[in-house]
């Protein structure tokens, strides 16, 4: 199953990281070995996103009407901060995603930096996180911030060394 994260404000980024860390290694702890959903990226959106039991996004503007929703539901959070948000009838991509979350955005990127932080598993090779890194930047180069990682066993989340993303 996918997830993403819903941030109420771009500074809550490091914030969710540091918590959602936190949360894998308890889970991890707690259980035994665990392998936290994937995740497909951090978007900034509105309070009232933060606020909400539950979301629905229209998938593509390609998609018909009848097919047209992702059902997230909330996995954990922080109350206004973040919320994880699990893919529940869906498995999107992150271009899937990027799209339906700036399809339904009512902020444009002339109001707000940079909103969709994608994230890449830490085991997908260099050159493959690099490609879809540069598809989502030409998709909506206004939207796009600079990738995290995630550790495949751990959950931890990282940043990318940008040197790694050059050309």
């Amino acid at each position: 199953m996918s997830s993403f994260i819903l941030l109420a404000a771009p500074e809550f980024l490091d914030k969710a990281c540091a918590d959602l860390t936190s949360q894998f290694e308890f889970t991890k702890r707690r259980h035994g070995l665990w392998i936290p959903d994937e995740i497909l990226g951090f978007w900034v959106g509105t309070e009232s996103d933060i606020t909400q039991d539950r979301i629905h996004m229209p998938d593509s503007a390609q998609t018909p009407q009848s097919q047209r929703v992702f059902d997230a539901r909330d996995v954990v959070g922080v109350d206004g901060l973040w919320r994880m948000l699990s893919l529940r009838n869906a498995c999107p991509s992150r271009r899937a995603l990027l799209e339906t979350l700036v399809a339904g955005s009512s902020g444009t990127p002339s109001d707000q930096a940079a909103r969709f932080t994608p994230v890449f598993p830490q085991s997908l090779p260099q050159d493959a996180r690099r490609s879809e890194f540069s598809q989502l930047s030409a998709l909506h180069p206004a939207e796009v911030q600079s990738p995290l990682l995630m550790h495949p066993m751990t959950g931890a989340l990282s940043r990318e060394p940008a040197c790694s993303l050059a050309t």
